[in-house]
C-alpha cells in the first residue's frame, strides 16, 4: 500500500489514494474481434441478393496462420512467378492474429460458401503493436460523441451544416433557405432539409429518404406530420397555407404547424418540388414508385425521368440504392450513441433526429470534450470498416450486370488491408522510448485518425480545436501536447473517469422533439374545435366511407358549417386520430 511520511510526528503512516483508471490501460484483441464481426454482420443483405456471414473464428495458433497464409498466397499470388514469400521466413514480420468469415452468397439462383481472412494487429507488450518488423504505440482516438457541426468546411451561417459519423461514412446535413409560393399568402419562406450519406458529393432532399422507403403517407407518420392534404381545388381557409403545384393539384397544411416546424416545411418543399414539373403531379406524389425513381434522378431545376421510361424498372434502381443507403449505419455506432432506442434503430431514425434537433445540434460545442468519447479497438475495425463500404457500394449500387462473381468481390478485401494501412492514420506512434515509460504510453491519446479531426490534411485544423478549455480540466493533461502539431494529442489524465463505452460523462443528446410536436399540434386542435367520430381508435377506410355517406346527418347534429361538411367531390381533411377539424356555425 502506498504510504506518505508524515514529518510533524517522523513516522509513517498509512493512506488511501485513488487508483488509476483500469480503462487506460486496457487493450483487447477479442474486443477487437467483436467490433470487425459488428462492421460485417451491418452489412449483411437480404433483399435483391443475400449477404450473410455464417460464422467467425480466430485463428491463433502461428502454425496454422502461416499455413493459411501461404495458401492464400498460391491462389492470388503472381501466376508468372513461382516463390511464394510465406516459404521463406520474414525478418519483418508482424504481430497479428486471423479472423476467418465464412460467408453465404447468393443472387440469381446461384450460391456459393467461401471464407475471407483478416489480419488483426495483435496486442503485445500491454499497449504495443508491431507491424512490419516496428513496435508502435497504439493511442487512444478521442472522436465525437455522435453529431459535430462544421461551419468552416462544409458550411457557413446561411447554410448550417451538422455531421454524423458511422464507422461507414459521415451523414451530411444541410440546412437550406428557400421559398414557396401560396395561394392567398404570397410567398413564404421554407427550410429545406437536404442529406449526402451514400455519395459526400450528391445530395438528395432528406425527406425523399423517409417518402421513398414508406410511401408518402406513411413517411408523414413516421416523421410526426399531421394536417398536410393534397387536394384538386384550393383550400381558403384562413387558418391554413395553400400551395399550388398545378391547376389541379394544391397542397395545404395549418399555418401554426408548418412556421413552428421546420421539418413540416421541408416536407412540403420536397412535395411542391418534386412535383411541379409532373404532368399529372396528384398521382405522381401520391405513387410510390415515383418517388423511388427520384433516387436514381434527385432533383434538380427542370429534371424529370428520361424519354419512354418504365416506371417500374426505375422504381427497383432507386429501391438498390434505397438498400445501399439502409446499410450506411452500423451496429457499433448505434451502440455508442446516448438516444433511446427508438430514436437510433435504424438510420431513417437518426436522420429524423436531426432534423427535429438540428438547432440543439447546432448549439452543441465542438470542443466539449465531455460529449466526446475515446476508443481504441474500435478504430482498428473502422479501417476495415472503410473499405468493406466503398466496395460494397461500388459493386452493388446497381442490379445491371450484378452476378455472382462480383458480389464475391465486394466481400473479398485483401486480408493483409488493416496492417498495410494502420500506419497511414496517424494513429499509431513510432516507440521511441530509452527507458521504461509504459505508463505514460498507455495515456497517450490523439484527435487525428479516420473519422476523426484532420483526417486529410493536418493542417486545416481550426485552431479552435487547439485551445484549452474548462472542459479538458480532470480528462486530458493540459501540460502534454505534441510540440509538432499541438493540440492534437497528448496523454490522458490517469485518474479520468471512462464509462464502458468510452465516454467521460453520462450526457444524453438533445431530444425533445417529440413534446415540442404535441404541443404544437395540441394547439392547433383545441383552436378548431375537433369533433371525435371514432373514439379511442384510428379510422380506417371504411370509417371514412361512411362518413361521407352519413354526412347530413352528421350536419344536422353537429350544426355544422357548409365549409366544415363534405361531399364525394370535395372530401374534408380527417385526421388520422379520428376527429375532424370544423368551424361551429
Amino acid at each position: 500500500m502506498p504510504r506518505l511520511i508524515d514529518t510533524t510526528y517522523n513516522k509513517c503512516v498509512h493512506t488511501l489514494i485513488e487508483p488509476y483508471s483500469q480503462r487506460l490501460f486496457e487493450r483487447s484483441d477479442m474486443k477487437t474481434v467483436e467490433f470487425l464481426q459488428q462492421v460485417i454482420r451491418s452489412c449483411e443483405r437480404n433483399q435483391f441478393f443475400t449477404i450473410k456471414a455464417e460464422s467467425f473464428r480466430v485463428i491463433d495458433n502461428v502454425q496454422e496462420i502461416n499455413q493459411t497464409l501461404r495458401s492464400i498466397e498460391e491462389s492470388t499470388g503472381n501466376k508468372r512467378v513461382a516463390i511464394n514469400k510465406y516459404d521463406y521466413i520474414n525478418l519483418n514480420e508482424s504481430e497479428v492474429f486471423l479472423l476467418e468469415i465464412n460467408y453465404y452468397l447468393e443472387i440469381n439462383g446461384q450460391s456459393e460458401r467461401f471464407p475471407v481472412y483478416i489480419q488483426v494487429p495483435r496486442i503485445v507488450d500491454k499497449y504495443y503493436i508491431k507491424v512490419d518488423g516496428v513496435t508502435y504505440s497504439a493511442m487512444f482516438q478521442i472522436v465525437d460523441g455522435s453529431t459535430f457541426n462544421n461551419t468552416g468546411a462544409k458550411g457557413n451561417k446561411k447554410t448550417p451544416v451538422v455531421q454524423f459519423k458511422s464507422l461507414f461514412r459521415p451523414y451530411i446535413n444541410y440546412r437550406f433557405k428557400a421559398e414557396l409560393n401560396t395561394v392567398n399568402d404570397g410567398t413564404i419562406a421554407a427550410a429545406d432539409f437536404e442529406s449526402a450519406v451514400i455519395n459526400e458529393k450528391q445530395r438528395y432532399m432528406t425527406p425523399l429518404y423517409f417518402i421513398a422507403r414508406f410511401g408518402l403517407y406513411g413517411a408523414m407518420r413516421y416523421l410526426g406530420l399531421s394536417g398536410i392534404d393534397i387536394t384538386s381545388f384550393p383550400d381558403n381557409r384562413e387558418s391554413h397555407y395553400c400551395f399550388p403545384v398545378s391547376n389541379d393539384c394544391y397542397i395545404s397544411c395549418p399555418k401554426v404547424m408548418y412556421d413552428s416546424n421546420h421539418v413540416m416545411q421541408s416536407f412540403v418543399y420536397t412535395m411542391a418540388m418534386y412535383g411541379v414539373n409532373e404532368d399529372r403531379p396528384m398521382e405522381a406524389l401520391k405513387d410510390q414508385r415515383f418517388w423511388l425513381s427520384k433516387m436514381v434522378y434527385p432533383y434538380k431545376t427542370g429534371s424529370k425521368l428520361p424519354p419512354n421510361f418504365n416506371l417500374d424498372v426505375e422504381a427497383q434502381k432507386g429501391a438498390v440504392i434505397l438498400d445501399s443507403f439502409e446499410h450506411m449505419y452500423d451496429i457499433s455506432t448505434m451502440n455508442a450513441i446516448h438516444l433511446p432506442y427508438e430514436d437510433k434503430c435504424n438510420i431513417y431514425a437518426i436522420l429524423r433526429w436531426i432534423m427535429y434537433e438540428f438547432k440543439a445540434l447546432r448549439l452543441k460545442s465542438n470542443t466539449d470534450i465531455s460529449t466526446k468519447r475515446i476508443r481504441f479497438e474500435e478504430y482498428i475495425a473502422a479501417i476495415y470498416a472503410n473499405r468493406l463500404a466503398s466496395s460494397l457500394i461500388q459493386r452493388t449500387s446497381t442490379l445491371k450486370g450484378l452476378n455472382l462473381k462480383k458480389l464475391k468481390q465486394a466481400v473479398s478485401i485483401k486480408h493483409d488491408w488493416i496492417v498495410k494501412n494502420i500506419n497511414s492514420e496517424n494513429l499509431i506512434a513510432y516507440n521511441d522510448a530509452v527507458n521504461d515509460n509504459d505508463l505514460l504510453y498507455g495515456t497517450k491519446y490523439t484527435y487525428k485518425g479516420i473519422s476523426g479531426i484532420g483526417t486529410k490534411k493536418t493542417s486545416a485544423v481550426p485552431v479552435e480545436y487547439r485551445m484549452i478549455y474548462p472542459s479538458h480540466l480532470g480528462i486530458v493533461d493540459i501540460y502534454s501536447s505534441s510540440n509538432s502539431d499541438p493540440g492534437m494529442t497528448g496523454t490522458m489524465c490517469p485518474y479520468v473517469h471512462i464509462n464502458p463505452d468510452g465516454t467521460f460523462t453520462d450526457f444524453m443528446e438533445p431530444n425533445s422533439w417529440r413534446d415540442s410536436l404535441r404541443t404544437v399540434e395540441q394547439q392547433y386542435k383545441n383552436s378548431f374545435h375537433p369533433i371525435r367520430l371514432f373514439p379511442n381508435r384510428q379510422m380506417t377506410e371504411t370509417d371514412v366511407i361512411m362518413n361521407i355517406q352519413n354526412q347530413a346527418t352528421a350536419a344536422a347534429a353537429l350544426n355544422l358549417t357548409q365549409q366544415a361538411m363534405t361531399t364525394e367531390d370535395v372530401p374534408i381533411a380527417l385526421e388520422p386520430s379520428g376527429t375532424i377539424q370544423a368551424y361551429y356555425a
